[in-house]
């Protein structure tokens, strides 16, 4: 739950009291928004119109992404880091997600990722694509396998260890929910911005961006219905698993 001022809005006057009287009965009012509205919030709030703001929002699609990522289980202070570092908790705002961002606890590229290892990352978005791609009726069976029977899709996570939160948030945001596919979109963008050592908002980020909105384009064009997180890691899977490079 987010306390305090929460950066959804004004913080005087009738909305602001609505506000603190909601987080002090222990109803998180950030949640009413979503990861895209509170980025938008958070970038009237903090940078004016002009440069800087056109530069944050070239980053949005990685900071969300990591956002996002993160959301479900929050990220502890890394250990040996300096006064003053801050974590980033559970279920927190895109707010306090920047907080933690901008701490020198955190790589930003690693940000996101156990251990800030790419093929961790990969691991993860091909979870999430399986969560994401199920019928209800197969997310049924994972989340609540026949008591006696083998669970028909654990093979999908091994290894993830994924939370019953991370299972919950991920399918909302990746499968069922209004920007399920813009995520997708994003993350598979993600990934690759990663894959190519990119760094977010530099001159590469921007063409490996470029290029990677090229082929969503094309990919609907030729399927409508197209999955494109699915599609990226059909086509980028590494050497060793295919044979045949990417």
């Amino acid at each position: 739950m987010v306390t305090g001022n929460t950066g959804y809005g004004p913080t005087s006057g009738a909305s602001g009291q609505i506000g603190d009287l909601l987080d002090a009965a222990g109803f998180d009012i950030g949640g009413a928004f979503s990861p895209a509205q509170q980025f938008r919030q958070y970038a009237t709030q903090y940078t004016q119109p002009g440069l800087m703001r056109n530069a944050l929002y070239g980053m949005q699609p990685q900071m969300l992404q990591r956002y996002m990522l993160n959301l479900p289980t929050g990220v502890p202070t890394a250990p040996g880091a300096p006064t003053g570092a801050l974590p980033f908790e559970a279920g927190g705002s895109f707010q306090d997600f920047m907080g933690a961002y901008g701490s020198p606890s955190y790589s930003p590229m690693g940000f996101g990722f156990t251990g800030g290892e790419a093929s961790s990352g990969r691991r993860l978005a091909e979870a999430i694509a399986a969560l994401g791609s199920m019928t209800g009726a197969q997310f049924g069976a994972y989340m609540q396998p026949d008591a006696g029977t083998v669970n028909p899709y654990a093979a999908a996570f091994a290894g993830t260890n994924l939370t019953p939160q991370q299972q919950y948030f991920y399918r909302q945001q990746y499968g069922t929910g209004q920007d399920a596919e813009e995520n997708r979109r994003q993350l598979a963008g993600l990934l690759e911005q990663q894959r190519m050592g990119a760094t977010p908002g530099g001159l590469l980020s921007q063409a490996v961006t470029g290029g990677l909105n090229e082929l969503y384009e094309n990919l609907l064009a030729r399927d409508p219905t197209a999955n494109f997180l699915n599609w990226y890691l059909s086509r980028t899977r590494p050497a060793e698993a295919t044979g045949t490079g990417t």
